[in-house]
């Protein structure tokens, strides 16, 4: 038969001294996951794009064509041709900033914000066809100029 006294002192001793220490581990162990995870993401992940579109006093932005030679400029092989050609100077009444690893992504995303506007095809893996359809019923054209979400002149 088991010594009641000895075992109920080992048990107090053990709640006494070792649940502290055991949380003590946890937390540091935690705290250290943490850490090491921050840094990991931090050092491995890419810095992300930005590209704002800011409007001019009138309240118009010209963004697709800078845009696009930023595209061109990055080195990336990826194209984007515009459907009039004219429409890579389409001018959007809204500001708009996007954020993309890519600046395929960053061209996308900024076209994907004005689906009301703008169409996008993918002719190939790196060719992107930019057009307009009865779909894109945002977009007007006044005086050879494309308006995005402008007000009627």
């Amino acid at each position: 038969m088991p010594d009641w006294r000895r075992c109920l002192k080992s048990l107090w001793e053990w709640l006494k001294e070792g649940i502290p220490g055991d949380i003590r581990s946890i937390v540091v162990s935690s705290v250290v996951a943490a850490v090491i995870t921050m840094v990991t993401t931090a050092w491995i992940g890419p810095e992300p794009l930005h590209f704002s579109a800011f409007a001019n006093a009138q309240g118009y932005t010209q963004a697709l064509e800078p845009l696009n030679n930023a595209v061109s400029k990055s080195g990336e092989t990826v194209e984007f041709e515009f459907q009039p050609p004219e429409l890579r100077k389409a001018y959007v009444c809204e500001f708009a900033q996007v954020e993309a690893t890519t600046h395929r992504q960053l061209m996308l995303s900024y076209l994907s914000r004005y689906p009301t506007c703008f169409a996008v095809s993918q002719m190939s893996q790196d060719k992107y066809r930019v057009f307009t359809t009865g779909s894109t019923v945002d977009i007007r054209n006044v005086n050879g100029n494309f308006l995005c979400k402008c007000p009627a002149p």
